[in-house]
């Protein structure tokens, strides 16, 4: 895919997010149908105090989404959780997804210590490894996760006796 990447935050769907639902569904995944329905009906607008929506798009031609809500499954204090992220199989491996979840944790750590997302994709779990996040066990709905602030950080780290 050559060309800029655009991620903009959005307050509407755009016209095309049909493609990229289709793309989804034709891949097995209904995610992105779930995030129009959602936005349909009013469930989920990513509206909430400190969520975001974002749209990537090269030459103006949305190819992927991604956004951020606040994390109901995370009850250790102020917890974001990436949601509904999807890029068109042509825009993958082109930076589209980094760019995205750059945008997603740049909004997310003006508010949240943490960042989560659950996935049980390998591959997909190679990708937000990469990106810093660490594998989480043991917690509901929560595959991954980002530590955002210095206290975080802290705060998680393993005590030691000196």
């Amino acid at each position: 895919m050559n060309g800029p990447i655009v991620v903009d935050a959005v307050t509407d769907l755009p016209a095309e997010i049909g493609l990229l639902a289709g793309e989804a569904r034709a891949e097995g995944h209904l995610h992105v149908d779930r995030l129009v329905e959602d936005f349909a009906s009013g469930k989920n607008c990513f509206d909430a105090p400190g969520e975001a929506l974002f749209v990537a798009a090269v030459h103006e031609r949305p190819v992927g989404v991604g956004g951020v809500n606040q994390d109901p499954y995370d009850s250790g204090g102020p917890a974001a959780r990436v949601r509904r992220m999807y890029v068109l199989p042509e825009a993958r491996r082109s930076g589209v997804a980094s760019a995205i979840l750059l945008r997603i944790e740049a909004h997310a750590r003006l508010r949240f210590e943490r960042l989560n997302l659950f996935t049980a994709s390998a591959e997909a779990a190679l990708f937000y490894q990469r990106l810093g996040f660490v594998a989480v066990t043991g917690v509901h709905k929560i595959s991954h996760r980002k530590l955002l602030s210095p206290s975080a950080q802290h705060r998680d780290r393993p005590q030691t006796d000196v």
